[in-house]
């Protein structure tokens, strides 16, 4: 008896093992995953020179969401966090 009680435990440790096992790995792939972005770039004419100051939007058209920023001395913009769907 004790052998099949032994083979009992045994099996619910390697269930429960597995479970967490599981659990742990959708958390990790989950916590892995991103939900935002970030657009970098520059701003010039036609000359290459550096448009400073302009102003630069993305339009997400599924959610009407629409994030800004303006260009920095250098034509340079950052627009960061932009939440996906």
């Amino acid at each position: 008896m004790k052998r099949h009680g032994s083979s009992v435990s045994s099996r619910a440790c390697r269930a429960v093992c597995v479970i967490l096992a599981l659990t742990y790995l959708c958390i990790t792939s989950s916590a892995l995953a991103s939900s935002t972005a970030t657009i970098t770039g520059r701003v010039t004419d036609s000359n290459a020179a550096a448009i400073v100051g302009a102003k630069v939007e993305a339009n997400n058209i599924d959610t009407n969401l629409v994030f800004s920023t303006v260009t920095n001395d250098e034509g340079y913009f950052v627009i960061p966090n932009m939440a996906l769907p």
